[in-house]
């Protein structure tokens, strides 16, 4: 199962650091399980890009500048 550890985590003995890794089941169920600590697979990055989507949008919206074009946002 892959997951994504928000913040770091220390189980039997093994510290997972933050990132994309790849646990057992059950391992997975319970980091998924404590409050903010990890995601299901890459869902964390996900939402993050959404929110600074949104908010780049709404700065636009105030200034009155036009938002920058998809392309331009990849690079």
């Amino acid at each position: 199962m892959k997951i994504e550890i928000l913040h770091p985590i220390e189980h039997d003995g093994k510290r997972f650091e933050r990132g994309v890794v790849e646990v057992g089941e059950e391992i997975g169920k319970l980091f998924v399980a404590l409050k903010n600590a990890a995601a299901p697979g890459g869902v964390a990055k996900e939402v993050k890009s959404a929110v600074e989507t949104l908010v780049e949008d709404m700065v636009h919206a105030v200034s009155g500048a036009p938002p920058a074009p998809a392309a331009a946002k990849k690079k």
